[in-house]
Formats: structure tokens, sequence, C-alpha cells
């Protein structure tokens, strides 16, 4: 989706790393998890908004 342009995968990678941060806390106990998907989260989030601000390239 990321490759094709198309914001549904910035969107579900987000509530993908949501549902693992709560798994992480709440079913495994893992701090490492949770902790490892809230930076994707970030990550992922920093990338939609500068992916939105790149001007989309004119075809020939």
């Amino acid at each position: 989706m990321l490759g094709n342009k198309n914001k549904w995968g910035f969107i579900i990678f987000a509530i993908s790393n949501v549902v693992w941060m709560f798994l992480g806390f709440v079913l495994m106990n893992s701090l490492g998890t949770a902790i490892g998907n809230a930076v994707f989260l970030v990550i992922n989030i920093r990338g939609y908004i500068n992916w939105k601000n790149v001007p989309e390239e004119k075809s020939c």
C-alpha cells in the first residue's frame, strides 16, 4: 500500500501498532513489545506527515 502511495497503508500500520502495544502490556506483560511498537507508531505518524507534505510528481 505504501509503495502505491495509498494512505491506508499508514493507517493500517498505526492500528496494528496500537494492537501490539495493547497485547504487549495486557496479554504478554512485555514492556519491550509495547515500547517498541510505540516507537514504530511515532515513526509511522511522522512518515505519514512527511509523505503527505511532499508534492506529487507530474507524469509526462
